[in-house]
């Protein structure tokens, strides 16, 4: 009789019927996620990003666009604000807008294309979660167990399914179906999976830089399983090397262009990150190449690690100034001021110190996940590589969340792709009983961990200083209408209320500190011509502009803390600036800047 250890090592046959039905469940509940999530009115994952990309995309549409052209003129910080977002995430929306504009206003075709994109890359999601886990909905299950195995599955999903929520057009989305397909490649562990792994891995380092530690470690994942001399390693390796070579080199010429391939951009696809995935698919050939498949694991693991020390030191070596990391833009004062304050550029003692559990609870339950699929992912690793690969990259993404929340997501779409794999194993009649008192067990000690931390650290109230108020004061809603009356010119705002201006702003017009990292520079001089009580250093600030812009909505405000915005928003006005009156009443208020007369 066939063993229980060697049925769960084998991949298990999954019908066309059982792949489709688990697509349907999960983009059935992955809708219920979204439309649980605009029960109130609004929707939690909208942000600046959706806004600054909807403005790309917009300016690419324009007469003034071109594909490789990455200059956006209406932030001026005072340079022209050149953007690091990829042409890869705004392709499908231009085609689509190309595409209804033949019957539609142009404007009305870009907005039906921020709803419709979204929803497409929810049914893409969908799919290939079904293709991962399709297989592993045994037969024996009654259709109600799978549904309520899949719809447990996609609710712990939920922080990813959001990001495919109509209007979410920034570019998480597009990586978290790169990671997907990493994964599925995984799973399926032979050639062509390897295929699907590095052009997985080629577009996750186009869209943007934010999962590259984990095309590392997928990379140092396939890596392993070759020094272990895994079943089908030497054969995924090698076509994972093979198309990540092709998709960078293609990738980058197509959606980046020659002259930014060549550049050195540390925050953005360029020739460090270039050499990075080419070296990285060398070191991944070396093996096939200098060792083959006869030589020890220590002459295999020698072989790897000695190429790609190689690799890193010549990134090193050419490209020192990346090594200080992508924000290496980011001055003291406005690392202090912006950066810091962002919730999700903080990690989960933030969150608990403000009392915030939303965001705690779903990092909890993935821990949860995580635990309930260890042993399982143990006990079948040496016949499923691939899935002790994937189940890496979802423990890593979790403890990334845990120092830098923005991680969410990730952790949320990979690791409880294992669940289904691990109600297989654990719902099995000969499973072996200490298989499930260690999950009982981890399960258990991450709940108790987890009431530990509760009582022993009490949450805490974050009070909101004048910085906040900053930053939360948008004026959204209000009259801008006069700023069509105004020769066009450069204005510098606080940050809330820049992004609003984005929007409103005739063309000629440009604002300075918007809340993106390129933009530091400008961030800086509004937070030194707002907060400064230095004259000298004011004038100079504001020595680039010709219009300030506040917005008198917010509460009382600290005037240590910004003398001039404290003044501005408080209707006592400043020598040098001169209000200019709306003929509609409006808390948005604007200045003309007198420089000679500025104090």
């Amino acid at each position: 009789m066939e063993s229980f250890s060697a049925r769960a090592g084998r991949w298990p046959h999954c019908g066309a019927a059982s792949g489709a039905f688990a697509g349907i469940i999960v983009f059935l509940g992955g809708l219920a996620v979204i439309l649980l999530d605009l029960s109130d009115g609004a929707l939690s994952v909208l942000d600046v990003d959706d806004r600054m990309r909807a403005l790309q995309i917009r300016f690419l549409l324009s007469d003034e666009g071109s594909w490789f052209g990455m200059r956006l003129p209406f932030v001026q910080t005072p340079e022209v604000y050149v953007s690091p977002w990829s042409r890869l995430v705004d392709l499908p929306y231009v085609a689509i807008t190309r595409l209804l504009g033949l019957g539609l206003p142009q404007e009305t075709a870009l907005a039906v294309s921020f709803v419709l994109w979204p929803l497409a890359m929810l049914g893409i999601f969908s799919l290939l979660v079904a293709q991962i886990v399709g297989p592993f909905l045994s037969p024996r299950w009654t259709p109600l167990v799978r549904v309520c195995v899949l719809g447990m599955m996609t609710l712990a999903m939920a922080p990813a399914v959001l990001e495919f929520t109509p209007g979410r057009i920034d570019h998480h989305n597009m990586q978290i179906l790169a990671m997907l397909s990493i994964a599925f490649g995984l799973v399926r562990f032979d050639r062509a999976g390897g295929v699907v792994i590095g052009l997985a891995c080629a577009a996750s380092l186009l869209i943007g830089l934010e999962c590259l530690p984990f095309v590392a470690l997928t990379a140092v994942g396939l890596g392993l399983s070759y020094v272990a001399r895994a079943r089908q390693s030497l054969a995924v390796m090698q076509a994972a090397a093979w198309s990540l070579a092709v998709g960078a080199i293609g990738g980058g010429l197509i959606f980046s262009g020659p002259a930014a391939l060549a550049s050195v951009q540390c925050d953005a696809f360029s020739a460090p990150y270039l050499l990075l995935a080419l070296g990285g698919a060398a070191t991944l050939l070396v093996a096939r190449w200098g060792v083959g498949e006869q030589r020890s694991p220590v002459a295999r693991a020698v072989v790897l690690i000695a190429s790609a020390g190689l690799v890193m030191g010549l990134a090193a070596l050419l490209f020192p100034e990346c090594l200080s990391g992508p924000y290496q833009i980011i001055d003291p004062l406005t690392r202090a001021l912006w950066l810091d304050r962002i919730p999700q550029e903080n990690g989960l003692v933030y969150f608990y110190d403000a009392g915030r559990y939303a965001y705690i609870v779903p990092v909890f339950l993935l821990a949860l996940a995580a635990a309930v699929t260890l042993v399982p992912v143990l006990v079948t690793a040496s016949r499923r590589p691939g899935l002790a690969i994937l189940y890496g990259l979802g423990l890593a993404s979790l403890l990334l969340t845990i120092m830098l929340a923005r991680y969410i997501r990730f952790p949320a779409a990979m690791v409880p792709l294992l669940l289904p794999f691990a109600a297989q194993i654990l719902l099995a009649a000969d499973a072996a009983k200490h298989i499930r008192r260690a999950v009982a067990g981890m399960c258990l000690a991450a709940a108790c961990t987890f009431a530990a931390l509760s009582a022993v650290y009490p949450a805490r109230e974050i009070a909101l200083d004048t910085l906040d108020e900053m930053a939360f004061s948008t004026c959204e809603g209000e009259d801008f209408s006069i700023l069509a009356q105004l020769p066009p010119g450069r204005v510098l705002a606080p940050l809330g209320l820049s992004m609003p201006l984005l929007s409103a702003m005739p063309r000629g017009f440009s604002v300075a500190a918007i809340p993106f990292h390129r933009a530091a520079p400008g961030m800086l001089l509004s937070f030194r011509a707002f907060t400064t009580s230095d004259a000298k250093a004011r004038r100079a600030a504001l020595a680039p502009f010709d219009y300030v812009a506040v917005c008198k909505q917010g509460g009382k405000v600290d005037r240590r803390q910004a003398p001039l915005y404290a003044a501005l928003v408080e209707g006592e006005g400043w020598p040098g600036l001169s209000p200019i009156a709306s003929p509609i009443p409006t808390a948005f208020q604007i200045f003309r800047i007198n420089h000679a007369n500025l104090r």
